[in-house]
């Protein structure tokens, strides 16, 4: 058996981290699938973010407080239009629109991020 240092130690400590980044990003999805409230949300406008096209989305929740949310332009019809949101009874200005919600979970970064760190982690455990 090989004796293992401390710096070897460290290198795992960056696949680590991404992977707690990863399922953080991902949990919000397993919250509002378990406890979500659905929400009919509007469109109030549109932009450029990054890059990528995104529709703002307005809502309301259970108490009548007002929120916004940006949704990918995949995920939302045209203006004026409805828009089927899903918000976190605990935190409602945590939400996602209902087609994010039931996109397949293999198709959003959160899990490209989860799947990086799981590389990078077994490229260090062979490297050790």
């Amino acid at each position: 058996m090989t004796d293992v240092s401390g710096l070897q130690l460290l290198g795992l400590l960056p696949p680590l981290l991404l992977t707690a980044v990863a399922v953080w990003g991902h949990s919000t999805r397993f919250v509002l699938r378990r406890r979500g409230v659905r929400a009919q949300g509007r469109l109030a406008g549109g932009g450029w973010y990054a890059g990528l096209h995104s529709w703002t989305v307005a809502y309301t929740d259970q108490t009548g407080k007002a929120h916004l949310l940006s949704v990918p332009s995949d995920g939302a019809p045209g203006s004026g239009s409805r828009v089927d949101v899903v918000y976190d009874a605990r935190n409602p200005g945590t939400a996602m629109s209902e087609f994010e919600l039931r996109r397949p979970a293999w198709t959003t970064f959160s899990a490209f991020l989860c799947l990086v760190a799981v590389a990078y982690t077994v490229i260090i455990l062979l490297w050790v």
